[in-house]
């Protein structure tokens, strides 16, 4: 009887930290993380939009990303950030996969950076 009273307040225990963990990491990590990937999904919906915009005009990305809108960028999210956000390079879609499309603008020093290159590959660097 005393075996199941220990197993028992032991499984207690570690039900009770486990939920402690789960409830103290979101706070601490999850926000950098979900800015992170909002980042992230802004920077591929203006990379598919590019894409888009190539594909009806022979290849050649937008000299400017306000030739997206309203067009090939509906979200009006996205289209609002899209020319304060990233910085854009424009090209062709024949240029080098690893010549960088566009890159996020860091809000602050030592802050990640989202950077798209010409073949929608999306890479994340501290600056």
């Amino acid at each position: 009887m005393h075996l199941l009273k220990r197993l028992f307040v032991v499984l207690l225990s570690l039900t009770l930290i486990a939920v402690v963990a789960a409830l103290a990491f979101p706070s601490v990590s999850g926000p950098m993380g979900r800015r992170q990937i909002a980042s992230i999904n802004n920077a591929k919906n203006v990379y598919a939009a590019c894409v888009s915009y190539a594909g009806d005009h022979e290849g050649r990305f937008p000299q400017a990303l306000s030739e997206l809108c309203p067009t090939y960028l509906k979200d009006p999210l996205t289209k609002n950030r899209a020319e304060t956000d990233f910085d854009y390079f424009g090209g062709t879609t024949t240029d080098a996969p690893d010549k960088v499309l566009l890159r996020s603008k860091p809000a602050a020093k030592g802050q990640y950076q989202v950077v798209i290159h010409r073949d929608g590959a999306a890479v994340t660097t501290n600056r």
